[in-house]
C-alpha cells in the first residue's frame, strides 16, 4: 500500500478517531509487527502538534510464553508499572489509540484458569483506565492494521506482501479511505450522521 494512502488512513485515525488536540499525548499500543505503520501513525500525530507520542508495544507470541509458562503468581499480580502507566496518561489526558489485528487462535490450547487468572488480575488493576474509557473521559479509538496471519485466515491469496495489500484495500473501503464514492468517503458520512443528529435534536 502506498505511503500516501497510509498517511490518509493515519491522519483520520488521529483528527476524526481519537481528536488529537495540539500539545496532547498520544498513546499508541500496537503489535510490533505492525511497527511500519506505528511509524507513519507517530508522524502524522507530530505533524498534528501532539506533545509526546507514547508507543506500549504488544508481542502476541511472547504474550502466549507468558501465560504458558509463567508463575502463577506472576499472573496473580500485574507489575506495579502497568497501572502507574496508564494512571500517568489518563491524568496527563493523553489520547488512547488501539491498533490491533485479529488472531483468534493466539490464546489457542491455553488453559482457561490461566488466562482468566491473568485477566481478572490485570482487569482489576486497570479497572480505574476501563472506566475513564468506557465513560469517555479520555479520548479513544480502536483501529485495525492488517497481518499476514488475519489475510490467511481470511483466505487471500498470492504472496505475503500481495494479501497484505488486498486486506489493506478491504479495511480502507470499509473505513470509507479509499474505494468509495467521494458521497460515500467518511467526511461526508461523517457530515450527514451529524445531520440527522441535529435533525433528531430538533424534534420534540
Amino acid at each position: 500500500m502506498n505511503q500516501e494512502t497510509l498517511k490518509k488512513y493515519a491522519h483520520t485515525l488521529l483528527k476524526y478517531g481519537v481528536n488529537l488536540q495540539k500539545d496532547q499525548t498520544l498513546v499508541i499500543s500496537v503489535d510490533v509487527e505492525n511497527k511500519d505503520f506505528a511509524v507513519i501513525v507517530t508522524e502524522e500525530a507530530y505533524e498534528l502538534g501532539a506533545k509526546e507520542v507514547v508507543l506500549n508495544w504488544r508481542c502476541s507470541p511472547i504474550a502466549r510464553q507468558r501465560l504458558l509458562h509463567a508463575k502463577e503468581s506472576i499472573l496473580e499480580r500485574p507489575a506495579n508499572w502497568i497501572p502507574e502507566f496508564y494512571k500517568q496518561y489518563i491524568d496527563d489526558k493523553a489520547a488512547f489509540l488501539s491498533l490491533i489485528s485479529a488472531n483468534p487462535k493466539a490464546l489457542e490450547g491455553i488453559p482457561t484458569n490461566r488466562i482468566s487468572l491473568q485477566s481478572r488480575n490485570l482487569n482489576k488493576a486497570l479497572s480505574f483506565y476501563h472506566t475513564a474509557i468506557m465513560n469517555s473521559s479520555v479520548t479513544w479509538c480502536v483501529a485495525s492494521v492488517p497481518t499476514v496471519l488475519w489475510a490467511d485466515l481470511l483466505g487471500y491469496e498470492g504472496t505475503d506482501e500481495e494479501k497484505i495489500e488486498q486486506l489493506w484495500a478491504t479495511l480502507l473501503k470499509l473505513c470509507r479511505i479509499e474505494g468509495v464514492e467521494p458521497k460515500d468517503t467518511y467526511r461526508h458520512h461523517m457530515a450527514k450522521l451529524r445531520h440527522s443528529c441535529e435533525a433528531l435534536n430538533k424534534l420534540d
